[in-house]
């Protein structure tokens, strides 16, 4: 008795090829199959999926210049714009014992935009009162880019806070953040207790 596939032939050997070659005539069949599929999904892909699949990543002289780089991290994903708009930047006012979780979650919608277009959109500074590091609820500390000064008009100002905001800010930042009110500045808050009386 002999076996080709899961078939058995009990006859004679002229009976064992024929169900062989039907076997591998199926096969045939099958990958014939899969191979069109194959090209019909490829067709049927979006121009951005195949750009996102395809697009190499990221070297540094394809980043913006003037320091701009920073603000664009690399990744495997892309989704091109024609053109980009004005840049926004973002100051966060970073006060002791914040909440680093409110604070992740304003600052990294900024960072993937700026990623997945490979252009810099947004721009993120990050601030205490007197330029020094300061710490957040868990016992992390975060390094500030510098100290509470100028903004420009379209600039919005961001205020990362935890559980006793209004006790963490002193006069000199209740101050600034009235200055950068009675100047028209976009203010937003992230924290338990952000809310600050200015």
């Amino acid at each position: 008795m002999q076996q080709c596939g899961g078939w058995q032939a009990t006859s004679s050997g002229a009976t064992h090829n024929a169900i062989c070659a039907t076997d591998s005539s199926r096969t045939a069949g099958r990958m014939a199959s899969i191979r069109k599929a194959r090209r019909d999904t490829d067709m049927a892909t979006p121009a951005f999926t195949k750009r996102t699949m395809t697009r190499k990543i990221q070297s540094p002289k394809d980043l913006p210049e003037d320091g701009d780089e920073r603000f664009v991290s690399k990744g495997s994903a892309y989704f091109g714009l024609d053109a980009g708009g004005i840049r926004r930047d973002f100051h966060f006012l970073m006060l002791p014992k914040m909440t680093m979780l409110a604070f992740s979650a304003a600052v990294e919608p900024l960072r993937i935009a700026n990623q997945l277009t490979g252009q810099c959109l947004y721009r993120w500074f990050l601030l205490t009162e007197d330029g020094k590091p300061v710490r957040c609820s868990n016992g992390i500390s975060i390094v500030a880019d510098h100290a509470m000064g100028d903004t420009s008009r379209n600039d919005t100002v961001f205020i990362c806070s935890g559980v006793d905001g209004y006790l963490a800010a002193n006069e000199k930042t209740v101050s600034w953040l009235r200055n950068q009110a009675q100047h028209g500045r976009t203010a937003a808050g992230g924290g338990t207790r952000s809310l600050i009386p200015i």
